[in-house]
């Protein structure tokens, strides 16, 4: 994960962002936003123990307490990029956007290590009345837009704002893992 970790913070600083906090979608990528958010800040010329926050999110929502550690241990500083390991349809990716932002934190990137390039859920009859809805729900919410047609994930957070950067896609890994192990029919 360190390893995984430095190749993010070069990725971020070569695509010339230049973030305060890395934050790894809740439990996908909490291990990650951890690593590159502690390594990130021991590379910062202001680095000092204590001077960059730990950021990650909670299982499930804390019930008590002050409002602003609802959903998060650990405080978030100004501009964030938010990490996830795969992407499906951008819904984890989504609520995530939201929790954040209602924290008053500016997003500026969204990287994702694999999207395995599927849509966003469409009703029937692939996707249940369940998904649809709770997927709707969430892009609405993010991004103040009427969700009435399928898109790509890079396309649903492109429309809530956000820039996004998948570092590898099912089309970059699928032909190399058929030619690696070479599986019959």
């Amino acid at each position: 994960i360190n390893t995984l970790s430095d190749f993010i913070i070069s990725f971020a600083k070569d695509s010339g962002l230049n973030p305060d906090t890395f934050y790894g979608v809740k439990e996908g990528a909490t291990k990650l936003g951890v690593i590159t958010q502690n390594n990130w800040a021991k590379q910062s010329q202001n680095y000092s123990p204590g001077s960059h926050s730990l950021p990650m999110g909670r299982g499930s929502p804390k019930t008590h307490g002050d409002p602003k550690d609802r959903y998060f241990i650990g405080s978030f500083r100004k501009k964030t990029i938010i990490l996830e390991d795969v992407a499906t349809t951008a819904a984890s990716l989504l609520e995530q956007i939201i929790d954040v932002r209602e924290l008053g934190v500016e997003i500026i990137a969204a990287i994702v290590l694999t999207d395995r390039m599927e849509s966003t859920p469409y009703r029937y009859p692939w996707d249940s009345k369940e998904i649809f809805e709770k997927f709707r729900e969430l892009f609405e919410k993010a991004t103040g837009k009427k969700y009435n047609k399928v898109l790509s994930v890079e396309e649903a957070i492109r429309e809530a704002g956000i820039n996004y950067f998948a570092l590898t896609t099912a089309l970059d890994l699928l032909p190399r893992a058929y030619k690696k192990h070479q599986p019959n029919e």
